[in-house]
């Protein structure tokens, strides 16, 4: 076991003050934490922008603390972190990044008519875990998959790791969350922005494109391929390109 000195981010959530009237949710994705989007809030902050990522119910513990979450739980968890950030002092406009199931969650909270812009990083439509959609009747006689996710290091230090394991029961319920709000996403009326890598063995690239069909609500929908990089995008080669595509977003008045 790692001690707390070993890690550059640990788990927790996090709120950075920031200068303008601009605030940006961050939500991390399944068996990850606050730690996965550090980095890109730091990016963020630095450009004068609020940012509150919270750390998800059943998270940055153990997976056995997961797998006893619900979707409530997330649902709630992610609404009141939104809520919790519309009363930071100076901020007037919310926009929402979600990473993963992060996405889905952020999307919900936009096909509830929250938010101003909407940032969806590798989210799950389609997935390459072949157990996946199967996982709600499989988590009775198996309660775990192993990951095997790599660490990221940041000034010589490791980021804050995800769950190795993923509890079956949880990845259905991810999946149910999915099948919710991917089917309403007509609703979603704001500007959204979706990056994907093609080299990724999680989340099937064409989830991109089926997104894009179904957020026809959206006066604008961007998309932005990247190669040479694995799930955790804002973590992974790319993040540079991560961060400054989101700074264009956000900075276009309107996205129009």
């Amino acid at each position: 076991m790692r001690k707390e000195h070993d890690w550059a981010f640990g788990p927790e959530g996090f709120y950075l003050a920031g200068t303008s009237n601009i605030g940006v949710l961050l939500v991390h994705g399944l068996t990850g934490s606050a730690a996965e989007m550090r980095l890109l809030g730091e990016h963020l902050n630095g450009l004068g922008f609020h940012v509150l990522a919270p750390l998800l119910p059943g998270h940055g513990t153990t997976a056995a603390d997961l797998a006893k979450t619900k979707e409530k739980d997330f649902c709630e968890a992610v609404l009141g972190a939104y809520w919790e950030l519309e009363q930071k002092d100076g901020v007037e406009h919310i926009y929402l990044v979600g990473h993963s199931m992060g996405g889905l969650l952020s999307l919900d909270l936009a096909e509830q008519g929250l938010g101003e812009k909407l940032v969806l990083l590798a989210t799950p439509v389609h997935i390459y875990q072949k157990l996946g959609e199967f996982a709600r009747y499989i988590y009775h006689f198996k309660k775990y998959t192993d990951r095997g996710r790599k660490g990221f290091r940041y000034k010589g230090k490791l980021i804050y790791m995800s769950y190795q394991q993923m509890p079956l029961k949880t990845l259905a319920c991810m999946l149910d969350i999915r099948n919710r709000v991917v089917k309403k996403a007509e609703k979603v009326k704001i500007p959204t922005l979706l990056i994907y890598s093609k080299d990724e063995t999680t989340v099937k690239p064409k989830s991109s494109n089926r997104l894009k069909k179904k957020l026809i609500g959206a006066p604008v929908v961007k998309q932005v391929w990247l190669t040479d990089s694995g799930h955790t995008i804002m973590l992974d080669r790319k993040r540079e390109t991560v961060f400054a595509e989101i700074e264009e977003f956000f900075k276009e008045a309107g996205n129009e």
